[in-house]
C-alpha cells in the first residue's frame, strides 16, 4: 500500500503537461503553457496564455494519480466546491476539461504568489497590513459559510495575492460543502499547523464552520509573530498535543504587538468551537475599530514594510512643489498613525471605528517601466536600452502629495540644505565607513522595467515608466510628461507650457496626481545614473545589473541580470554575504562623491543642486 501511494506521487511529480494545452471540445481555445507556478501532491500549477493573450493559471492533475476512488472523489468535490464561488477574494475558476492523461482547472492568475512567500520574506507584517489581509479574509469566509462550504485548509500557501495585493483564497482541495444548516463532518483533514483541535480529537460531534475561524487565529498569529502558534522542532505529534492543550504563548521578545491584537487571537484560538467568535464578531472586535486599515498596499511589502498615510480632514491643495515630498518611510508596528505626521500639533483622540489610510507606495513591484521601441538612429556610443525601475508616491485623494507622513520625527530642513545625491553618497559613505573600522551601528531604515534612450547629440534623453507615461529631458534643461493615457493629451513641440519650477513640466490635467518624472541623469563609462523625481536614485550598469536607492540610500533594491530582484538594507548588504552588490554600491558611491564634490567646487545656486 505504502509503495503504491509511493509510486502515484512521484508519478505526479514527474509529469510534464503539452506545451499547447487544448480542451477538446472547444476546437476554437487553446492555452501556451508558460512557466510552471507550483507543485503539490495531486498537481501541478503552470502559467498559461490564451488566444486572446490573456495570462491565466491552469492547475494540471495526472490522471496516473486518480487511480484510488478516494483520490476521484476528493478532486471531484473540489472542482464542484470551487466552480461555484464567485468572490473577489477567492480565486476564480473559470474552466475544466480532461484529456487522455491530465485534468485540467484553467483559473485566475495571482501575480504576487502567496502570503506565504511575503510572510518569508517580511519574517513579521505590521498591524495595519494584518487588519488589510484579514478583512478580506473575513468577508471570503462569510461568503463560503453562507454557502455551506467549510474550507478545512486555510493556512498562508492557499492565500494568495493578486496584482494589486488583494487576498484571493485558493486550494479547495479539502473543502467540504454542508447538506443543511447544522449538518457536522467528521473527516480528519488539514495542515498540522492550522488544524482546529475538533477536527483532530472530536469525530462524535465533528466539525463545522467554526474550524475555518480558528485557522483564521493561527493566521492572524503567524503574520504578527512570524511563525504559527503551535509550532515546535519536533514531530507532528507534538504540534498535536500542543493544539489538544492550548500550548501556545506570545514571545516576549515581540513588543509591538498591540493588546487588542492578542485578546483577538485568544479568542479565536479557543478549545470549544462554539465559544469562538463568529465572523461578524471578529470585525467588530477593538483590534478592526481602533486601528487604521489601509485601503491599499503596495508590491513593494512583499519585501519590505509599506509606509501609510491617512487621509487629510480637508481636501488638500494641490502643491506642485517637490520641496514638499519626502522619501517613503517604514512605520514602526504599534505607532499611532493619527500621531506620526511631524506637522501634527494635537494628539488625535482613539477613532471608534476604523480608519481607511492609503499606502505611499505605487503599485505594482514599485512601479517599473515599460519598454521604450524607436527606428530612430541612435548615438554609435549607446549603451543598450536597459532597465530601470522607479517608485511613486499617490496620495490616499489621488492628489499631490503635499507632506510627508508616518515619518520618524527628524529635521527636514536638512533636505533643504543639501540635494538627493549629496544625501545618499552621505550614507553610502557612512556606512562603508563604519563597517571597515568595524563599528556595529550602521544607518538605519526609518521604519520590469524603466527603459531609456540616448539622443542628446540631437534633442535629449527619453524614457518611459512603468505606469505608461512617457517623459524627455531634453538638452536645454526642460522636461516634458506624457501621461499614459494617450498622446492626446500631449501638447505640440510649438506650445509654450506653463513654468512651474526651474525645470519646465507638463502635467495632464486628465490625471488626478502627479506624474513622476527624470530630474537628472549621468553617463558614467560603467553605467548611467538616473535622480527621479520622487527621490529615488537608480544606477543601470551596461551588463544589464541594476541599484536603485531609496531612504537616502538606506534601503537598496539589487536587480540581477536575469531580472532577480531583492530588495535589503544597507546593513543587511554591507554585514551580509552579498559580495556583488556590495562592490556596485562601492562604484555608486565613488561616482556620487565625484558628482558631489564638482557640485560644492562649482558652488551652484540652490536650484542646481544634484
Amino acid at each position: 500500500m505504502d509503495n503504491e501511494k509511493k509510486s502515484s506521487t512521484q508519478s505526479s511529480r514527474s509529469f510534464e503537461p503539452p506545451p499547447i494545452i487544448k480542451p477538446p471540445k472547444k476546437p476554437n481555445q487553446e492555452y501556451k503553457r508558460r512557466k510552471l507556478l507550483g507543485e503539490g501532491g495531486f498537481g501541478k500549477c503552470y502559467e498559461v496564455e490564451d488566444k486572446e493573450g490573456r495570462i491565466l493559471a491552469v492547475k494540471v492533475v495526472s490522471k496516473s494519480s486518480l487511480r484510488s476512488s478516494k483520490n476521484r472523489e476528493k478532486l471531484l468535490s473540489e472542482i464542484q466546491i470551487h466552480k461555484i464561488m464567485d468572490h473577489a477574494h477567492i480565486v476564480k475558476f473559470y474552466d475544466c476539461f480532461e484529456d487522455s492523461s491530465f485534468v485540467y482547472m484553467i483559473m485566475e492568475l495571482c501575480e504576487n504568489k502567496t502570503l506565504a512567500y511575503m510572510n518569508k520574506r517580511r519574517q513579521r507584517l505590521t498591524e495595519a497590513e494584518v487588519r488589510y489581509f484579514m478583512r478580506q479574509l473575513l468577508d471570503a469566509c462569510e461568503y463560503m459559510h453562507r454557502h455551506f462550504v467549510i474550507h478545512r485548509d486555510l493556512k498562508l500557501a492557499n492565500l494568495f495575492l493578486s496584482k494589486d495585493m488583494k487576498i484571493k483564497i485558493g486550494d479547495f482541495g479539502l473543502a467540504a460543502r454542508l447538506e443543511r444548516k447544522g449538518d457536522r463532518k467528521k473527516t480528519i483533514c488539514g495542515t498540522p499547523n492550522y488544524i482546529a483541535p475538533e477536527v483532530l480529537f472530536d469525530q462524535v460531534k465533528g466539525h463545522s464552520f467554526e474550524a475555518d475561524v480558528w485557522s483564521l487565529g493561527v493566521i492572524m498569529y503567524t503574520l504578527l509573530f512570524g511563525r504559527p502558534p503551535f509550532q515546535t522542532d519536533g514531530k507532528v505529534d507534538q504540534i498535536y498535543k500542543r493544539i489538544k492543550e492550548l500550548k501556545y504563548d506570545f514571545p516576549g521578545n515581540i513588543t509591538d504587538v498591540s493588546k487588542e491584537a492578542k485578546a483577538l487571537i485568544n479568542l479565536m484560538l479557543t478549545l470549544e468551537p462554539e465559544k469562538r467568535p463568529t465572523i461578524q464578531q471578529i470585525r467588530d472586535n477593538d483590534f478592526f475599530m481602533l486601528g487604521a486599515i489601509p485601503a491599499e498596499i503596495p508590491v513593494s511589502a512583499l519585501t519590505i514594510a509599506p509606509s501609510f498615510e491617512l487621509p487629510p480632514l480637508t481636501k488638500p491643495r494641490i502643491n506642485l512643489s517637490l520641496a514638499n515630498r519626502r522619501p517613503l518611510r517604514v512605520i514602526h508596528v504599534g505607532s499611532n498613525l493619527n500621531n506620526m505626521n511631524s506637522t501634527s500639533t494635537s494628539t488625535a483622540k482613539k477613532s471608534t471605528h476604523p480608519v481607511e489610510v492609503k499606502t505611499s507606495a505605487s503599485k505594482p513591484g514599485n512601479k517599473l517601466i515599460n519598454q521604450v521601441t524607436s527606428n530612430t538612429e541612435t548615438n554609435p556610443t549607446q549603451a543598450p536600452i536597459i532597465s530601470v525601475t522607479t517608485n511613486a508616491t499617490v496620495n490616499n485623494n489621488n492628489t499631490a502629495s503635499t507632506s510627508s507622513s508616518c515619518v520618524t520625527k527628524k529635521d527636514s530642513s536638512n533636505k533643504a540644505r543639501i540635494g538627493v545625491l549629496e544625501s545618499v553618497y552621505n550614507t553610502l559613505s557612512t556606512a562603508f565607513d563604519q563597517i571597515s573600522e568595524g563599528k556595529k551601528s550602521l544607518p538605519h531604515v526609518y521604519d520590469d522595467s524603466y527603459k531609456w534612450m540616448d539622443y542628446t547629440n540631437k534633442y535629449g534623453l527619453g524614457y518611459q515608466l512603468t505606469d505608461g507615461s512617457v517623459g524627455v529631458n531634453f538638452n536645454d534643461k526642460t522636461t516634458l510628461i506624457m501621461s499614459p493615457n494617450g498622446c492626446e493629451a500631449l501638447p505640440s513641440m510649438n506650445e509654450v507650457l506653463p513654468k512651474i519650477s526651474p525645470t519646465y513640466t507638463f502635467v495632464d490635467d486628465n490625471r488626478t496626481h502627479n506624474m513622476e518624472y527624470l530630474t537628472k541623469y549621468k553617463r558614467t563609462p560603467h553605467a548611467v545614473l538616473f535622480r527621479l523625481s520622487n527621490y529615488l536614485v537608480q544606477v543601470n550598469f551596461f551588463d544589464h545589473e541594476k541599484i536603485i536607492l531609496s531612504e537616502e540610500g538606506r534601503v537598496i533594491t539589487y536587480i540581477d541580470e536575469a531580472r532577480g530582484l531583492n530588495t535589503y538594507t544597507i546593513s543587511e548588504i554591507l554585514r551580509g554575504d552579498h559580495a556583488t552588490e556590495k562592490n556596485r554600491l562601492k562604484y555608486v558611491k565613488d561616482v556620487l562623491k565625484k558628482l558631489v564634490e564638482a557640485v560644492q567646487k562649482n558652488s551652484k545656486p540652490e536650484s542646481n543642486k544634484v
